[in-house]
Protein backbone atom coordinates (compact mmCIF):
# COMPACT_ATOMS: atom_id res chain seq x y z
CA UNK A 1 0.00 0.00 0.00
CA UNK A 2 2.88 2.29 1.14
CA UNK A 3 4.24 1.79 -2.48
CA UNK A 4 1.14 3.34 -4.06
CA UNK A 5 0.58 6.06 -1.26
CA UNK A 6 4.03 7.27 -1.86
CA UNK A 7 3.71 8.73 -5.35
CA UNK A 8 0.15 9.84 -4.94
CA UNK A 9 0.53 12.13 -1.57
CA UNK A 10 3.56 13.30 -3.73
CA UNK A 11 1.56 14.41 -7.30
CA UNK A 12 -0.09 17.60 -7.14
CA UNK A 13 -3.46 17.64 -5.03
CA UNK A 14 -5.01 19.02 -8.15
CA UNK A 15 -4.09 16.08 -10.68
CA UNK A 16 -4.81 13.69 -7.89
CA UNK A 17 -8.57 15.16 -7.54
CA UNK A 18 -9.29 15.15 -11.19
CA UNK A 19 -8.07 11.92 -11.65
CA UNK A 20 -10.28 10.79 -8.92
CA UNK A 21 -13.19 12.87 -10.17
CA UNK A 22 -13.04 11.59 -13.53
CA UNK A 23 -12.61 7.26 -12.48
CA UNK A 24 -15.30 8.12 -10.24
CA UNK A 25 -16.95 9.41 -13.65
CA UNK A 26 -16.19 6.41 -15.51
CA UNK A 27 -17.49 3.85 -12.15
CA UNK A 28 -21.21 6.03 -12.46
CA UNK A 29 -21.41 5.25 -16.19
CA UNK A 30 -20.53 2.06 -16.16
CA UNK A 31 -22.79 1.23 -13.34
CA UNK A 32 -25.32 3.06 -14.74
CA UNK A 33 -24.76 1.29 -18.65
CA UNK A 34 -25.45 -2.36 -16.75
CA UNK A 35 -28.62 -1.55 -13.68
CA UNK A 36 -31.30 -1.40 -16.25
CA UNK A 37 -30.34 -5.10 -17.43
CA UNK A 38 -29.48 -6.30 -13.77
CA UNK A 39 -32.45 -4.84 -12.32
CA UNK A 40 -34.88 -6.40 -15.32
CA UNK A 41 -33.06 -9.95 -14.53
CA UNK A 42 -33.76 -9.14 -10.52
CA UNK A 43 -37.22 -8.78 -11.35
CA UNK A 44 -37.77 -11.52 -13.53
CA UNK A 45 -35.97 -14.22 -10.77
CA UNK A 46 -39.04 -12.81 -8.62
CA UNK A 47 -41.32 -15.13 -10.73
CA UNK A 48 -39.56 -18.05 -10.58
CA UNK A 49 -41.03 -21.42 -9.20
CA UNK A 50 -37.49 -21.78 -7.07
CA UNK A 51 -37.82 -18.13 -5.51
CA UNK A 52 -41.23 -18.62 -4.53
CA UNK A 53 -40.15 -21.90 -2.85
CA UNK A 54 -37.29 -19.83 -1.33
CA UNK A 55 -39.43 -17.46 0.02
CA UNK A 56 -42.38 -19.83 1.34
CA UNK A 57 -39.59 -21.91 3.10
CA UNK A 58 -38.55 -18.43 4.48
CA UNK A 59 -41.87 -18.11 6.02
CA UNK A 60 -42.77 -21.21 7.18
CA UNK A 61 -39.69 -20.70 9.36
CA UNK A 62 -39.79 -17.83 10.67
CA UNK A 63 -43.79 -19.02 11.85
CA UNK A 64 -42.34 -21.91 13.62
CA UNK A 65 -39.69 -19.69 15.51
CA UNK A 66 -42.42 -17.35 16.26
CA UNK A 67 -44.93 -19.92 17.82
CA UNK A 68 -41.93 -21.21 19.72
CA UNK A 69 -41.00 -18.13 21.30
Amino acid sequence: MIKLTEPLSAAPPQAVQSTKRALNMHMKRAVAGVLEFALASEYQSFDTPEHRAIVNGFVERSRARAAKG
